[in-house]
């Protein structure tokens, strides 16, 4: 399926909070990976944080957190408003394993995660297993956000605030320069995508007419169902999905994909 006459090579997108630079490394099996950040996080800064004390914030029974960008936010706000994080009272929740430990490591438990499935469906069916009638949910969050979470834990009963901390954008032009350049030197065998803004921001950035014609003679990898969809929405077949919707488990089975064909 892939030339054996040239170093095998994956390219994993992902957000900036990952490499702030169009980054490369090999691999053990001696496969490239290349490093593509496509996506810039650009905080809302005017009334980002409508909460003016603890108080406001304890009002609500569940925060949920939906990405390690959501978590950076939402703990610089609580920092810059002064907030004693051990005065908080909801019960945190996070949709992926990356969140979680983000969160744990400054000092916010995460009681309510997925324990395969790191989606929004799959946080809601542990969310689904309490009571949810009347409980007062918070979901700070990106502006492209899906709105899956909020309008099921709504049709449990629940009052759902979203409030939108963060939107996304292209990256710099010279992230953009090189990352041109370096994927002319490395055509990438394996295309990795952990969202689907990062498929759809990979498209604009390379200004990609035609997609079926740009991947066909390489494999897509999606990070989760999600991905997958967003990305075969456009007639592009993804033939890799990792049964744990993690960035690490992604890169294994594409590099096992890679090492088997």
């Amino acid at each position: 399926m892939f030339s054996s006459k040239h170093q095998k090579c994956m390219l994993l997108t992902h957000g900036e909070c990952d490499f702030d630079f169009f980054s490369q490394s090999v691999l053990n099996s001696g496969i490239r990976l290349l490093h593509f950040p496509v996506i810039k996080i650009n905080e809302i800064v005017n009334k980002l944080f409508p909460f003016s004390s603890i108080s406001e914030l304890n009002k609500f029974d569940i925060i949920i957190l939906t990405s390690v960008n959501a978590s950076k936010i939402f703990i610089s706000k609580i920092n810059d408003a002064r907030f004693d994080l051990s005065k908080l009272t909801p019960v945190f929740a996070a949709v992926g394993e990356r969140t979680s430990e983000f969160c744990k490591k400054n000092k916010i438990n995460i009681s309510i995660s997925p324990k395969s499935d790191f989606s929004g469906e799959g946080l809601f069916d542990e969310l689904k297993k309490i009571n949810l009638l009347n409980k007062n949910i918070l979901i700070p969050c990106s502006k492209l956000s899906r709105t899956f979470l909020p309008d099921k834990l709504k049709e449990s009963g629940a009052f759902v605030e979203v409030v939108h901390t963060y939107d996304i954008d292209l990256p710099d032009k010279n992230i953009i320069d090189e990352a041109s350049n370096l994927i002319k030197i490395y055509p990438p065998d394996v295309y990795m995508f952990t969202s689907p803004s990062t498929f759809c921001n990979f498209v604009k950035i390379l200004k990609i007419d035609d997609v079926k014609t740009y991947f066909s003679a390489s494999a897509i990898a999606a990070i989760g169902k999600v991905t997958k969809e967003a990305i075969e929405n456009f007639g592009v077949e993804v033939k890799i999905v990792p049964e744990f919707s993690t960035v690490d488990e992604l890169i294994k089975v594409s590099e096992r994909f890679l090492l088997e064909n």
